[in-house]
């Protein structure tokens, strides 16, 4: 008898070590759900779940930590990705300790890649296949054979990168680099001075902001593509133009607000007069809009910007919306010599982790994205920004 009770205590032992997560993020508090990591740390892996929960925390998401992946830029400058359950993703920047993107709302963008991943900036994702690169939203083939393309991307990458450790957060760094430190919850408050990221964080939104959060699906955004060619510029014209129809600064016709990708549809169709192709930065993005209100008799002005703090006083100052249109230095298989974005940007946020922007990326289900400031101003991702401007409101 006393035989078989050490032998079910035994079994009983076995079961539960197998049984144990390989990681349980949550340490001091309710055991959390197991997460996946490829990184060689597990005590670093382990740590970033904590930094990322504290922050998941302080805005109050109902997500989950499932995955913790590598991620490097194309000059080799490395990235750590969390994604998240049901929603959520955040890409930390490792040498310096920022969050330069995350969305809780939002589907990872590599959720379902499985290769090696490379990230070259807010909106560029990307899935090593040889020599060649895709853009997983996007799906287009990328290539950087010739030693121009490469240095081209490199220097894109570190300038970036320099501007994130410019302004590093050292206390992050030390916590995550420092194997003496463990990776309890104490341990994070001693190292991050205990601050409380909600409570030290200001937030400036444009008037009724929640028109651009809550357009989130295709017919939402009037999102149009043909193929795998992408008209992101129009599509920012278009959600421009409709956020003041719903705030009623300006009238479009019902056809346009009952069928949103009819819009963007005629849009295009006057950049195809004007003589532009799907890509269209700030100033051609200008230009149709200009076309556009002449047709329709809308009185509204609309202008081009090259300086990114322009956005800032439009967002803080001014309470409207503008597009941020953003480039790359990469050769598609058509020849294009650069990839371009354009985004919302409606909402500035300033706190003790740094200041960042509130985006929209214009795709399904990205209506709501925080981006390091780091990653914009100063930085060769924008190319431009586009004020629009309707009655009674000047510039």
């Amino acid at each position: 008898m006393k035989k078989r009770l050490i032998c079910l205590i035994l079994l009983a032992a076995t079961l539960l070590t197998m049984c144990q997560p390989v990681f349980a993020a949550g340490i001091g508090r309710e055991p959390a759900p197991a997460f996946k990591s490829d990184l060689k740390d597990t005590l670093r892996a382990e740590k970033i779940a904590l930094l990322t929960e504290s922050l998941i925390r302080s805005e109050d998401a109902k997500i989950r930590i499932s995955a913790i992946r590598r991620l490097q830029d194309f000059a080799g400058n490395e990235y750590t990705l969390i994604e998240c359950e049901p929603t959520g993703y955040y890409i930390l920047h490792n040498a310096s300790g920022r969050y330069v993107e995350y969305a809780a709302e939002s589907v990872s963008p590599y959720r379902e890649v499985k290769g090696e991943i490379y990230y070259a900036g807010p909106t560029w994702y990307f899935e090593e296949d040889g020599t060649e690169y895709t853009d997983v939203m996007e799906q287009t083939v990328i290539s950087l054979d010739s030693p121009e393309q490469r240095q081209a991307m490199t220097a894109f990458c570190n300038e970036i990168h320099h501007n994130l450790v410019r302004d590093k957060q050292a206390d992050v760094v030390a916590y995550l680099s420092d194997e003496g430190i463990s990776a309890s919850g104490s341990s994070l408050a001693a190292v991050c001075g205990g601050r409380d990221e909600a409570q030290s964080t200001v937030v400036s939104y444009v008037g009724q902001y929640t028109l651009l959060k809550k357009m989130k699906t295709e017919n939402q955004i009037g999102y149009y593509a043909e193929g795998k060619k992408g008209f992101c510029g129009y599509v920012a014209a278009n959600i421009i133009l409709r956020y003041w129809q719903k705030r009623g600064q300006l009238a479009l016709p019902s056809y346009y607000v009952n069928y949103p990708k009819r819009l963007t549809a005629d849009l295009i169709l006057i950049g195809k007069k004007l003589g532009y192709d799907n890509a269209i930065r700030a100033s051609k993005q200008a230009k149709v809009l200009q076309e556009f209100c002449k047709k329709h008799k809308i009185y509204a002005e609309s202008t081009t910007e090259y300086y990114v703090s322009k956005a800032i006083t439009e967002i803080k100052t001014k309470k409207r919306p503008c597009v941020i249109s953003a480039t790359l230095p990469m050769v598609d298989r058509e020849g294009h010599p650069y990839r371009s974005h354009a985004v919302i940007a409606y909402g500035y946020e300033e706190g003790s982790a740094g200041d960042r922007y509130i985006l929209h990326y214009g795709w399904p289900g990205y209506s709501f994205v925080k981006i390091d400031k780091g990653c914009i101003s100063g930085s060769p991702f924008v190319d431009s920004v586009l004020r629009f401007c309707p009655p009674p409101f000047k510039f």
